[in-house]
C-alpha cells in the first residue's frame, strides 16, 4: 500500500513539474505539433503532386494551382485564362512568373492544352484541347477580391489580411467583405457578400457567432429584422433542433424563416453538417 501510494504521489509529481516547466516537451505536444503540420499541408497542397502531372487524375477534388503570366499575360484580353499543377510548374514553367492560387477544387491541370498554345506540356504531351469542366475566377488573371487587385499588392500600405469565400474560391480583403470579421477567428467558414446573393437560401443556414466587437445582434420574426439594426449580424434560431424535428417532415428551408441580409457571412464550424439533404434540396 505505502508502495503504491508513493507511486502514485510520484507520478502525480512529475505530471506537474512537466506542466511548469515550459522548456520540457511531451509525446501529446509532438503529435499534435505533426497534425498541424500535415494540415497545413493540406490546406496549401491539397493532393498535389510535384513528380507528375494530375492531368491523368481528371479533375482533382482539390490541389494546388498556378497562373503562368508568361504564358498567358494579363495585358492580353484575348487570352483565355489557364491554371498548371505542381509538377507542371516546375517541368514546364521553370523560369517563367507564376501566380500562386492555393487550393481549388474539381480541377484538371490546362498545361500544353489550347489556352497554352506556345508551350507544351513536358509531362503529358497527349491532353485534350480543353477541360470543359474547369471553372476560372479572376484569381487566374493574378487579381483578387471585389477591389481586383494583385495579392501582394505594391500599392497597398494598409495591413490586412486576405480571407477566403468556400464557394467562389476568391480571396478577398477583410475590409471589403462589408461585414465584421470575427476579431478571434472563432468562425470556420467565410461566403463572400456576392455568394450570398446568389444563393441566398445560405442566409438561412447563418448561426451567431461570438464577436468581441460588440456588435448588435438582433432577433428575427417572421425573417424581418428591426429597422435601424445591423442585418449582417441577424441571429437565426440555431438549426440543430429543426434538423432533428423536421428529418420526417421533409424540407428543412421550409420550417426557417426567409432572411436575407447583405455582406458576406461566417459560418461556424461544422455548419454543412446542418444543411438540409431532403430530394429538392440535393
Amino acid at each position: 500500500m505505502a508502495e503504491s501510494s508513493t507511486s502514485t504521489m510520484t507520478s502525480t509529481s512529475k505530471e506537474e513539474s512537466v506542466e511548469e516547466d515550459p522548456n520540457v516537451v511531451t509525446m501529446v505536444d509532438v503529435l499534435k505539433e505533426e497534425q498541424e503540420l500535415e494540415d497545413d499541408a493540406k490546406a496549401v497542397l491539397g493532393a498535389s503532386d510535384d513528380q507528375n502531372c494530375t492531368y491523368s487524375q481528371g479533375y482533382v477534388k482539390r490541389q494546388a494551382l498556378y497562373a503562368c503570366m508568361t504564358c498567358i499575360p494579363l495585358s492580353d484580353d484575348s487570352l483565355k485564362p489557364g491554371g498548371i499543377c505542381l509538377a507542371c510548374s516546375y517541368y514546364c514553367h521553370e523560369g517563367h512568373e507564376l501566380v500562386e492560387l492555393y487550393t481549388k477544387r474539381n480541377f484538371r491541370c490546362d498545361c500544353g492544352n489550347s489556352r497554352f498554345t506556345n508551350n507544351k506540356c513536358n509531362l503529358e504531351p497527349n491532353k485534350s484541347a480543353v477541360n470543359e469542366l474547369n471553372s476560372y475566377n479572376q484569381n487566374f488573371r493574378g487579381v483578387y477580391c471585389t477591389c481586383s487587385r494583385p495579392y501582394p499588392d505594391p500599392e497597398d500600405v494598409i495591413d490586412d489580411e486576405m480571407i477566403k469565400c468556400v464557394v467562389c474560391e476568391d480571396w478577398y480583403h477583410g475590409r471589403h467583405l462589408g461585414s465584421n470579421v470575427p476579431t478571434l477567428h472563432d468562425y470556420g467558414e467565410m461566403v463572400c457578400g456576392s455568394c450570398m446573393e446568389k444563393h441566398t437560401f445560405l442566409w438561412q443556414y447563418k448561426r451567431e457567432i461570438p464577436d468581441q466587437d460588440g456588435v448588435i445582434k438582433v432577433e428575427v420574426c417572421n425573417g424581418k429584422a428591426d429597422a435601424g439594426e445591423n442585418v449582417n449580424e441577424i441571429k437565426i434560431e440555431d438549426t440543430r433542433s429543426k434538423i432533428m424535428k423536421t428529418e420526417d417532415r421533409g424540407c428543412l428551408l421550409k420550417e426557417l424563416n426567409p432572411v436575407v441580409g447583405h455582406g458576406a457571412v461566417f459560418f461556424s464550424d461544422g455548419w454543412r453538417k446542418y444543411l438540409c439533404r431532403c430530394d429538392s434540396c440535393q
